[in-house]
């Protein structure tokens, strides 16, 4: 099959709108609860403009202010993690057979629901207990990306 630049494009604006639609939700009445661990990597490597990246990072400060989002990073001095070879989402409520892994792909982001798949993303969460005495405060990661924010 062979694929356009509108289909590009397509694929692109439906990935933004996604995202956008996530980021609006964290203000719902009721809010979700979303934790993020982001590996300090993340704010070393520079895959956007100066300028954007300052405008990224101050939002991610903004946001993790708010009383139901918790935002950490996984410093350097931690070493290393097998969590941190891929991005995902875990995505769940009160209903768990509706649970769902998201892996974060350059080209497709594939949701899993199989159980036990699910289970083994669950193991790497922020709340697993080898390594979540390692992750900054709260503050400490506000404090760490505002000084990335000249």
């Amino acid at each position: 099959m062979c694929r356009t630049a509108g289909d590009a494009e397509e694929r692109i604006n439906a990935y933004v709108e996604f995202r956008m639609a996530g980021q609006r939700r964290l203000s719902d009445d009721p809010p979700p609860s979303f934790h993020a661990v982001v590996h300090e990597s993340a704010l070393r490597t520079r895959p956007l403009s100066s300028q954007d990246m300052r405008a990224q990072l101050q939002w991610i400060v903004e946001v993790s202010r708010l009383p139901n989002v918790s935002i950490q990073i996984f410093p350097f001095e931690a070493g290393t993690y097998s969590a941190f070879c891929r991005a995902f989402t875990i995505y769940g409520g009160p209903t768990p057979e509706l649970d769902t892994v998201r892996l974060e792909q350059p080209i497709t982001s594939p949701l899993l629901r199989d159980t036990e798949r699910i289970s083994q993303y669950a193991r790497c969460s922020p709340n697993y207990r080898k390594w979540r005495c390692l992750l900054l405060t709260r503050s400490l990661t506000r404090s760490l990306m505002k000084a990335r924010t000249p």
